[in-house]
């Protein structure tokens, strides 16, 4: 080996110090995951706690009082024809008409049933004189752009809470 290659391997290995490894961060991790499998072994522990409670009775036992409500069903007077939308992969129907029942009453347009609703919110008013809840029971081939329409209504109309009844069919 020549002169030259043997003082660049010796000046090479005299640089070199003993390589240390930092260990703070694996014992970091180690106590995180001790601490994790001990809070599991805890919630797994909690969940198998008996709970005694009645068994006859159930959480509330008073008698619920019936409370007056405005029912509103929303019904699909006609549905019209069916559009597509250029550029889109939904579509709309044109003709759509609805129909809307309270009371026993039918209304065929949004003014009359507002007109309705604005009367209704005045003389309709609970023991703290403020207008009963409205229920709105949509049914077949109502769409939610009609709901959402209806509420927009009942709420313009001066009531102030709108709740929503499900499962109508024709």
């Amino acid at each position: 080996m020549p002169r030259k290659e043997k003082e660049r391997k010796k000046r090479g290995t005299e640089n070199l110090g003993k390589a240390t490894v930092d260990m703070t961060s694996m014992i970091d991790v180690t106590f995180q995951l001790i601490i994790f499998f001990i809070l599991q072994k805890f919630k797994t522990l909690e969940a198998k706690l008996p709970a005694y409670l009645p068994k006859d009775v159930g959480v509330n036992t008073s008698k619920a009082e019936p409370m007056e409500k405005l029912d509103v069903h929303i019904y699909c007077h006609q549905l019209g024809k069916k559009r597509e939308i250029p550029g889109s992969p939904r579509h709309e129907y044109e003709d759509h008409k609805l129909r809307w029942v309270v009371n026993g009453v039918p209304y065929h347009t949004q003014a009359n049933l507002e007109q309705a609703l604005k009367e209704l919110s005045r003389t309709m008013l609970d023991d703290k004189g403020k207008p009963v809840p409205v229920t709105l029971h949509a049914h077949e081939n109502v769409f939610y752009g009609d709901v959402t329409a209806t509420v927009d209504i009942a709420v313009y109309s001066g009531f102030e809470e709108v709740t929503f009844a499900g499962g109508h069919t024709k």
